[in-house]
């Protein structure tokens, strides 16, 4: 994964590990780029605190931000794009969403599915005799 910032810095990788998300920036000249972790939705109005990184020319420079959920990050030169950049908490569940309405009834069916094949299969072991269940010896 590769976000362009600028036409100078790029975010070749990040992950979320112990509250702060891990970021590594290349860039191809000393340059400066801020971070700023997600505000909280919950507020109406507040402060929002960010962080310079100095990235080096020509190497990865890796920035750890502690964060809860993601971070916005720019530079001059995005700023004068007036473009803003932002990461998001990567997501860790084996199977990801968005789930939609088709995925839920899909689900269903394929539960509904197995209920019925094991009852089947119940039903037909007890007909030809195969279950031994309930059996008594006596």
């Amino acid at each position: 994964m590769e976000l362009v910032i600028d036409e100078n810095v790029v975010v070749t990788d990040y992950h979320y590990a112990d509250g702060q998300l891990v970021i590594d920036f290349w860039s191809d000249e000393y340059t400066v780029v801020s971070v700023a972790p997600k505000v909280d939705s919950g507020s109406d109005a507040g402060t929002m605190q960010f962080r310079a990184a100095v990235v080096d020319a020509d190497t990865t420079t890796t920035v750890r931000v502690p964060s809860s959920g993601g971070v916005t990050l720019w530079t001059e030169q995005s700023i004068e794009q007036q473009r803003f950049h932002y990461l998001r908490k990567p997501n860790t569940f084996l199977i990801s969403g968005p789930w939609s309405g088709v995925d839920v009834r899909n689900a269903s069916l394929g539960s509904a599915f197995g209920v019925v094949l094991a009852v089947l299969y119940e039903a037909v072991s007890a007909k030809v005799g195969s279950a031994q269940r309930g059996e008594r010896l006596a």
